[in-house]
């Protein structure tokens, strides 16, 4: 850091007139790498892998998190992916958010990838999830029919508060009722 032409040590106090120029290192890119990290194989050919994914794990790198991904887990085990996500997401035909466990498809060969990929695009795979939630939800199921967007405050969340966003469809099923808390299955239908 430069404070009008002169280097200073980071615990300089600035005034407010000064100049100050700041060169910062070029970050690297993101990249995933193998890395020799237990997974939990549901199924695998030659096409396809089903990865049990854990809570707590990224799939992929992103911002701040490059190492101890999901996909640098499956390169360490089975060395090469669809190239069709490019390097960062090798394989990755769809997500699981880092705090959501569940079953991951990940293609083996471009063919397979872009294969998936069309199925999901036309709702051909279905996705369910198991939630528990907070309080107790009076209908037996429902459908929920409210935009989602990005929490304003907490960026890493989503929220449906501000009403704006993406369109968003969520039928509900009740499995089991609890004093606070309700067990469903979710389907997301968009």
């Amino acid at each position: 850091m430069l404070v009008n032409g002169e280097v200073q040590k980071p615990s300089f106090v600035v005034r407010g007139s000064e100049t100050i120029e700041v060169n910062p290192a070029e970050l690297p890119p993101l990249r995933a790498f193998a890395e020799d990290i237990p997974v939990d194989i549901l199924y695998l050919d030659d096409d396809v892998i089903a990865v049990n994914k854990p809570a707590g794990v990224v799939v992929h790198a992103g911002a701040g998190q490059h190492s101890g991904t999901l996909v640098n887990a499956l390169l360490h085990e089975f060395k090469t992916l669809s190239s069709v996500s490019g390097d960062e997401r090798p394989g990755i035909v769809h997500r699981i958010d880092k705090e959501t466990s569940g079953v991951l498809l990940v293609a083996r060969t471009d063919a397979a990838h872009r294969n998936l990929a069309e199925q999901f695009a036309s709702r051909q795979i279905e996705k369910k999830y198991l939630a528990l939630v907070q309080g107790t939800l009076a209908m037996a199921n429902g459908t929920i029919k409210t935009p989602i967007t990005r929490d304003p405050i907490r960026r890493t969340r989503m929220t449906t508060r501000t009403g704006l966003g993406r369109s968003a469809i969520t039928e509900y099923r009740v499995l089991e009722r609890f004093e606070r808390h309700t067990y469903v299955e979710v389907q997301i239908g968009t």
